[in-house]
C-alpha cells in the first residue's frame, strides 16, 4: 500500500483539476463567472458540476431584459402582476389584468419605496 501512494496522490489531483475545469466551463458556458465554480469543482467533483448544470442560462436572463427595456423604451408597459413587458397596443397583459389596473398598482409600489426612502 506504501507504494500506492505516489502514484494515488496524483492521479487525485489530476481528477479534481478535471472536474474543476469541467464545472468551470459549464458555469462560462451559461454566462457566469467561473472563477470561484473552478474551486467548487476542485472540491466536489461531479456533484458541482450536476448544480452547475441545473443552474439557469443567464445568457436567456439577460436576452429577455433587454427585449424587455426595448418594448419599454417604445412606449410599452409592464405588467404589475406578472412583470411581463407588454406593447403600447396592448390593453390587456397575458395574465388577464389590464394596463390602467397595472399602472395603478405599479405607481401604488413606486410611491411605498418612495415613502421609505425618506
Amino acid at each position: 500500500m506504501e507504494n500506492l501512494y505516489p502514484i494515488l496522490i496524483p492521479v487525485y489531483l489530476v481528477n479534481c483539476f478535471f472536474w474543476g475545469f469541467v464545472t468551470k466551463t459549464i458555469v462560462e458556458n451559461k454566462g457566469y463567472p467561473g472563477k470561484g465554480w473552478f474551486f467548487w469543482g476542485f472540491l466536489f467533483g461531479i456533484y458541482a458540476m450536476a448544480i452547475a448544470l441545473i443552474e439557469p442560462d443567464m445568457r436567456a436572463v439577460r436576452e429577455k431584459d433587454k427585449s424587455d427595456s426595448v418594448i419599454i423604451n417604445s412606449g410599452g408597459w409592464k405588467c404589475g402582476f406578472c412583470g411581463y413587458a407588454n406593447s403600447k397596443d396592448t390593453e390587456i397583459c397575458r395574465c388577464g389584468k389590464d394596463k390602467a389596473e397595472t399602472t395603478a398598482i405599479l405607481s401604488e409600489l413606486q410611491l411605498k419605496e418612495m415613502m421609505k426612502k425618506d
